[in-house]
């Protein structure tokens, strides 16, 4: 089994955060025995969100049996196991998924296969047979825009505009235009190997981010003072 865990980290994205996190995902790929790669380029070039750049995904999965992509930000912990030995390749895996309605437009690919699966992209574990779970986006930056309204949480915070979500909108429609079957961690295979694997922020500021990881490194034990 070839594997990679690739992460997005463009122009020294979070850097006081990431040289605690990016630590545990690098040990998270070696324990797994996965190459590890870092985007730092932007190719895809949606804007002004880097998160587009995600879908680079698409072409760096070629070749590859599978594929953990996750977030900058994350830590992770040591214990985590392998969680693509615990699905068969047609199955995509989650931290956790979203009801998609709640953020976001209908498409067509919606109404057609009825799925109302809301993606949560910071996490998602996908083999070679999946890898249209990461297609470029078929609607333009503008479409795209139109379709997404973020929940009040999100707003209020001040940190999760519309074009923050433009990722988690078309991986959503990408699984209900392709008919791809999921799993979540949350959901299905943490009652298997229960344990506080991850942990992740997004509705917050880069200082708040740091204070937290800290404590949590600390919970787990990871030798960080708080």
């Amino acid at each position: 089994m070839r594997k990679q865990v690739v992460t997005l980290n463009i122009g020294n994205h979070l850097p006081s955060v990431t040289p605690l996190t990016l630590p545990t995902i690098r040990h998270y790929a070696q324990k797994i025995g996965a190459e590890f790669k870092i985007i730092d380029t932007p190719k895809i070039k949606m804007q002004a969100d880097h998160g587009g750049e995600k879908f680079q995904l698409y072409e760096l999965s070629e070749g590859y049996d599978w594929t953990l992509y996750l977030d900058s930000d994350v830590l992770v912990h040591p214990n985590n196991p392998d969680w693509s030995e615990m699905v068969t390749k047609d199955t995509v895996i989650f931290h956790g998924l979203d009801m998609y309605l709640n953020r976001f437009r209908a498409t067509q690919w919606n109404r057609r296969s009825g799925s109302l699966r809301g993606a949560c992209t910071w996490f998602t574990f996908f083999s070679d047979w999946c890898r249209d779970l990461w297609h470029p986006p078929e609607l333009s930056w503008e479409e795209s825009l139109q379709h997404i309204t973020p929940v009040v949480e999100e707003l209020r915070s001040g940190h999760c505009p519309a074009a923050h979500l433009i990722d988690d909108f078309t991986v959503s429609c990408n699984m209900a235009r392709y008919g791809l079957r999921t799993v979540t961690l949350m959901d299905g295979l943490y009652k298997q190997c229960p344990g506080d694997y991850f942990f992740h922020l997004y509705m917050t500021d880069e200082a708040t981010k740091l204070v937290e990881i800290r404590k949590k490194m600390q919970v787990w034990g990871l030798g960080v003072e708080a």
